[in-house]
C-alpha cells in the first residue's frame, strides 16, 4: 500500500489535485491520498489549547489528521486486499516535511514500513513555545482570550486574520509533546526515529521555478534577496559564490542558490539518517519534464526562461494532475 501526503507549503493543497490510478496501476498497489488540515487550521498553537491536550501540545492538527489516516489504513488494509505490514509513506514538498515528522513521532511507530522524502527535503519544525507565541498573536488579533472564542469564529475569519500575523497561517507542526517530543531534524541527528528504510531526494533545479516569482529581478534586488536568504554573516560569501555574471538570467542565480541549499540540506539529512537506518538518495534531473505550472494558476513565464527540473516537475511522472478546487470561505471550524 502507498500513502501519499500532498504538498502545498503546509498552507494549501488538496488530494483532489492528484489521480492515484496511474500510481496504483504502475505499482499494483492500493493508493491512499488523505486530506488534512493546513494553515492556521492545522497549526494553531496557544497555551490554552496545549493545556487541554492529552499529549501536552498544540499546533499539530494537520499531522494528527495524517496519522489518523494511517491508522485507518492499518484497520482497513485487508478489506482492500492490501497488507498493513507493507505501507509505504511518501510525501512531496510540504508532504516530505510531514514524512520527517512521522519518522520522529513515537505515536507513528508501526504505522508504515518504508518512507520517501520526496522533492524538497526539509525536516524543520517549530518549537512549541514559539508556536504558542505566534498563535497568541493570532488570537489577540481576533479579540479572543479563550479557546471557546476561537472555536466560535467562522473559519474564513480565522484564516483571513492569521494571514495578517507574521507566521500566523503556518501548518508546520510544533515540537514538544508526546506525539512529537523532538523536531525531526534533531531526532534524525541523534537517531531517535522510527527505523524504516528511507529514500530522500530532490529535483536538480528545484528553486528555479519559484525564482520566477521575483521576475523581473534587478541586480539590487538580487543582492537584497540573497543577503536575506544567506544571512548577514554569510552574504558576502554567497554573493562571491553566485555572481550574476555567471548566469544567463538573474533569476537563474537566485534559483541556483536556493536549489543548492535544498540539495545540501537533503544530503546532510540523508547522512544523518544513514547512521540509523537504510537510506537511499536520489536526484530527479529531467530538464524537459512537464511544467509544474499545471498544478495551479500559471506564473509569469518570460520568453526563453528555462525552468528545468524544477520543484514538482517529478509529480507529473507519478500522477495525473489538475488545478485545485476553490475552497468555500463560508466553511466553519
Amino acid at each position: 500500500m502507498e500513502v501519499f501526503v500532498h504538498g502545498g507549503g503546509s498552507t494549501a493543497g488538496s488530494p483532489n489535485i492528484y489521480d492515484g490510478r496511474k500510481l496504483a496501476a504502475a505499482h499494483q498497489a492500493i493508493v491512499v491520498i488523505p486530506a488534512y488540515r493546513t494553515g492556521v487550521l492545522g497549526g494553531l498553537a496557544t497555551p490554552s489549547l496545549t493545556a487541554e491536550s492529552a499529549d501536552g501540545s498544540s499546533g499539530n492538527y494537520g499531522l494528527l489528521d495524517q496519522q489518523a489516516a494511517l491508522r485507518w489504513v492499518q484497520r482497513n488494509a485487508s478489506a482492500f486486499g492490501g497488507d498493513r505490514h507493507e505501507v509505504s509513506l511518501v510525501g512531496q514538498s510540504a508532504g516530505d516535511s510531514a514524512v520527517c515528522h512521522y519518522l520522529a513521532s513515537p505515536t507513528a511507530a508501526g504505522l508504515f514500513s518504508s518512507a520517501a522524502i520526496w522533492s524538497s527535503p526539509h525536516c524543520g519544525a517549530r518549537e512549541l513555545p514559539a508556536a504558542e507565541a505566534t498563535g497568541s498573536r493570532v488570537a489577540a488579533a481576533l479579540g479572543c482570550t479563550t479557546t471557546a472564542c476561537l472555536r466560535d469564529l467562522p473559519a474564513g475569519k480565522l484564516l483571513d486574520t492569521a494571514q495578517t500575523v507574521s507566521g500566523g497561517n503556518t501548518g508546520t507542526p510544533a515540537a514538544g509533546g508526546r506525539g512529537l517530543p523532538l523536531g525531526p531534524q534533531k531526532a534524525i541527528a541523534v537517531g531517535r526515529i522510527n527505523e524504516v528504510p528511507v529514500a530522500i531526494g530532490a529535483t536538480t533545479d528545484d528553486w528555479r521555478g519559484f525564482a520566477l516569482g521575483s521576475y523581473p529581478l534587478s541586480a539590487a534586488e538580487y543582492e537584497k534577496q540573497l543577503t536575506e536568504a544567506a544571512g548577514p554573516e554569510h552574504a558576502e560569501q554567497a554573493l562571491d559564490t553566485y555572481p550574476l555574471g555567471n548566469f544567463e538570467r538573474n533569476e537563474y542565480a537566485l534559483g541556483t542558490y536556493e536549489t543548492d541549499q535544498v540539495i545540501c540540506h537533503g544530503l546532510a539529512t540523508a547522512a544523518d539518517l544513514s547512521r540509523t537506518t537504510a537510506t537511499y538518495a536520489y536526484e530527479f534531473g529531467d530538464v524537459n519534464a512537464p511544467s509544474w505550472q499545471s498544478l495551479g494558476p500559471p506564473m509569469p513565464n518570460p520568453s526563453g526562461y528555462v525552468a528545468g527540473a524544477s520543484h514538482t516537475t517529478d509529480i507529473q511522472y507519478v500522477f495525473a494532475t489538475r488545478p485545485p478546487p476553490a475552497l468555500p470561505s463560508s466553511a466553519r471550524l
